[in-house]
């Protein structure tokens, strides 16, 4: 592409029910010596002119379809209506249509009833505002699989997984502030329309500080991912993944748009394919972005030196240990634990624990009450038995099911080790991992 100085393209959020924002915007670029010349989602693309005053207006037209083409008979009958009332048209953006006038003096607005125009606006904010939801409630849900139904030392342990849960969060955050933010408008507005008072629309101020939180969440998840990179090992994997979703995201969306412009679909049915495509988007998305956090976990895995000082064998227990080849251990670490686990041992004499270490004591209390409600959803007895090993006192000891499992906790470490030793005490047992361990 060749830089073309008298273009110039800028990112600016938006949604059709902050319009007068929008036109307030517009009219500052025109000012500066930019005209606007076209929208594609988020990227507005202008114009050098002579610096000048122009008069936007940015109209909700919520009778086409946001997946309707550029020039749909409706749209265009409405193009006319305005450009014979003395507008200029410069473009469609979903259901927003941008005219403007060089003549800013006696000018008539294009909608002159406010209800009208609030219902209108209303109208066309549902399925931005609809699909907004849908990805907050899609990314929290996996979000609660990931974090509170499934492995919680994988995650506390892989800074791949943090990265990924800060970047669900932020994008859990940018939505449900657009949502909430129309929700309030719209309660505002409703009942300033009921006293027939003037309804208000979101400015160029309050959309600059909504802006402002969601650049914050995007600027801790680019921190956090650049951290993450820098702290893995396999960092191909991860520019793998991230191109795979941007290619998966544009096309979605490029497709859901040209297979509903093929044939004239009826509205209800035209919102019926797009929240499965998008649907369908997301899903595709979010595998692959577990599958790319478990590829390039179990790369780190086979990368990783053990720390030997931790590891506790059979040797420790006065034991031969095992065969080598029959003995698994796998290590993780990240910004806020490290975790290790064993496996290993001869027949009739075998070993496997799980070690988590963090200077976090919440990360060490969150686990230790993962484990005990899993123990329990299991319907296994729990007992605490610290008073039986003459441990110091920030040291506790669960016996699970009878003792074949022990949890033996720190603030800062807690271990959780399977007991198949009949002929060593479970006194000399914990005693031991004790000694090894903390």
């Amino acid at each position: 592409m060749i830089w073309d100085k008298n273009k110039k393209t800028t990112y600016f959020m938006y949604q059709p029910y902050e319009c007068t924002a929008v036109e307030e915007y517009l009219e500052d670029m025109a000012e500066k010596g930019w005209i606007l010349e076209k929208i594609n989602g988020c990227l507005f693309t202008f114009q050098k002119i002579e610096p000048k005053k122009l008069k936007y207006s940015v109209d909700a037209f919520c009778e086409i379809s946001v997946l309707d083409t550029e020039d749909s008979d409706m749209a265009m009958d409405y193009r006319e209506y305005c450009i014979a009332a003395g507008w200029k048209y410069i473009c469609q953006a979903g259901k927003i249509q941008v005219f403007y006038r060089s003549d800013v003096e006696n000018i008539i607005p294009i909608q002159t009833d406010n209800r009208e125009k609030f219902t209108a606006i209303f109208k066309s904010s549902l399925y931005n505002v609809f699909m907004n939801l849908l990805v907050a409630v899609l990314f929290g849900f996996n979000l609660y699989l990931q974090f509170f139904q499934g492995t919680l030392e994988y995650n506390l342990t892989s800074n791949l997984s943090l990265f990924s849960g800060v970047m669900m969060l932020s994008v859990i955050a940018m939505n449900l502030t657009s949502v909430i933010s129309f929700f309030i408008w719209a309660i505002r507005s409703k009942i300033k329309e009921k006293n027939d008072e003037f309804i208000p629309y979101n400015n160029y101020k309050q959309l600059k500080r909504k802006n402002c939180l969601n650049k914050i969440y995007l600027g801790i998840s680019m921190l956090v991912l650049i951290f993450a990179v820098s702290s893995t090992n396999d960092i191909l994997s991860i520019i793998a993944v991230m191109f795979s979703i941007s290619l998966i995201s544009i096309f979605g969306v490029i497709f859901i748009k040209k297979f509903i412009n093929r044939r004239k679909y009826s509205k209800p049915a035209k919102f019926a394919i797009s929240v499965i495509g998008i649907l369908i988007t997301i899903i595709v998305t979010i595998n692959i972005t577990m599958f790319g956090l478990m590829i390039t976990n179990n790369s780190n895995e086979e990368d990783s030196d053990l720390p030997q000082k931790s590891t506790f064998t059979l040797l420790d227990l006065g034991y031969k240990d095992g065969n080598p080849e029959e003995i698994y251990e796998r290590y993780s670490k990240s910004i806020l634990a490290e975790n290790l686990h064993y496996s290993g041992g001869t027949e009739g004499r075998h070993i496997s624990y799980d070690m988590l270490k963090s200077n976090y004591q919440w990360t060490i209390k969150l686990q230790k009450d993962r484990i005990i409600k899993n123990m329990k959803g299991y319907g296994y007895d729990i007992e605490s038995v610290s008073y039986k090993f003459n441990l110091p006192k920030d040291i506790d000891v669960d016996s699970i099911d009878g003792g074949r499992i022990l949890l033996i906790s720190s603030p800062n470490t807690i271990v959780k080790v399977f007991n198949n030793f009949e002929d060593m005490s479970q006194y000399d047992f914990v005693r031991t991992i004790y000694e090894e361990c903390f």
